[in-house]
């Protein structure tokens, strides 16, 4: 299983984090290009999760960062389609019906 934080991994993002590591056994984790986060889980899993492997890649070449505010519009137009999704469906009679984009 990969759990996604699509970059939201401060305050109440971190926190949800850290719940799904410990809700789904999470037994490796994997950082990549952010050393603040790094270094933060270092401290939380070592005392939380003992067993849980903590593993820091750099980021590929050319990858762009995003800001807070792209992501945040990216995570709504999602959550916006995915709701216009499950109410297509339920009009057309059932989950069972397979939607083409």
């Amino acid at each position: 299983m990969i759990i996604n934080t699509m970059g939201w991994v401060e305050g109440l993002g971190y926190e949800l984090l850290l719940h799904a590591v410990a809700t789904f056994s999470v037994d490796i984790v994997l950082v990549i290009g952010q050393d603040r986060l790094y270094s933060q889980l270092v401290g939380s899993l070592k005392n939380s999760h003992p067993n849980t492997q903590l593993v820091k890649l750099p980021k590929s070449g050319g990858v762009v960062t995003r800001d807070s505010v792209y992501r945040k519009d990216a995570r709504t137009a999602r959550v916006r389609c995915v709701g216009v999704m499950m109410m297509r469906r339920r009009r057309m009679g059932g989950p069972w019906v397979k939607m083409t984009w």
